[in-house]
């Protein structure tokens, strides 16, 4: 469903609802600065170019990194990132495809990794969890050839699903 018009006072969006997207061309993405880009506690995504082996801290309150499209997939890059303790959620491919990054710290608070969060990042060697009660989809790190035994084991412990 595409909403367009200058009188819109309220939408209503059923609990049913499971994405939400919003175009890179329209005036209010356009009139976002470059950098990261927040909806409400939601870090949306990267918006320009992003500098070589740069470095992404989420801000404290951040509760979902948003996946897909619109998530972090493909900013090659993307060297180190900080996510604070009140994340949730990892959204699927939120990650993917990064191919400097190599250390990832996830904390206690994270309850969800989504699908393809981490895939294709080849330069992956350590994934840190730190909540025992967190669910990790099966093809979370897919394509991360290069994870130390001790990382691929932390994860196989959670998820004995997990495809490497």
């Amino acid at each position: 469903m595409i909403i367009e018009g200058k009188n819109l006072i309220e939408i209503n969006i059923p609990d049913s609802a499971r994405s939400i997207g919003i175009s890179n061309d329209t005036p209010w993405f356009n009139a976002q600065p470059y950098g990261l880009i927040y909806i409400g506690d939601v870090a949306f995504r990267w918006k320009g170019e992003m500098e070589q082996n740069a470095h992404v801290s989420f801000e404290d309150g951040t509760t979902i990194i948003n996946g897909g499209v619109f998530g972090f997939q493909g900013n090659w890059s993307l060297a180190s990132v900080s996510i604070p303790d009140s994340v949730k959620i990892i959204g699927d491919r939120a990650f993917g495809g990064i191919k400097y990054l190599q250390t990832i710290v996830i904390p206690q608070s994270v309850v969800k990794v989504g699908m393809g969060a981490f895939r294709d990042c080849g330069s992956l060697t350590n994934v840190i969890i730190l909540n025992d009660n967190i669910e990790i989809d099966d093809r979370a790190f897919n394509g991360c050839y290069s994870l130390s035994e001790e990382s691929r084991a932390r994860i196989l412990e959670i998820n004995p699903n997990a495809v490497f």
